[in-house]
C-alpha cells in the first residue's frame, strides 16, 4: 500500500477540465455480455452524475489508457 504524503491536508481539490478523447479508451467495446459506444460527438452534450474513481488498490497502476495512476495527484 502506498504511503501517504505528510502534505495530504494541503492537496487541493480537484479541478475538472476537459481532456480531448483518446483514441483507445474510446472505442466500441463489451462487459459481461453488453455492448458499450461511447458517443463520439458531445456538442450539446451535458451530463451530471456520479463518476467511477480509482482507489487505493489501483495507486501505482496503469489506467485504461495506459497512464500510471496517482491517487494523490
Amino acid at each position: 500500500m502506498a504511503d501517504f504524503p505528510a502534505n495530504l491536508d494541503q492537496v487541493l481539490e480537484p479541478i475538472p477540465r476537459w481532456e480531448t478523447p483518446h483514441k483507445w479508451a474510446n472505442r466500441p467495446y463489451t462487459v459481461l455480455g453488453l455492448s458499450f459506444t461511447p458517443h463520439s460527438q458531445i456538442d450539446g452534450y451535458k451530463e451530471q452524475g456520479i463518476a467511477s474513481w480509482y482507489g487505493r488498490k489501483f495507486h501505482g497502476q496503469k489506467t485504461s489508457i495506459g497512464e500510471t495512476y496517482d491517487m494523490f495527484q
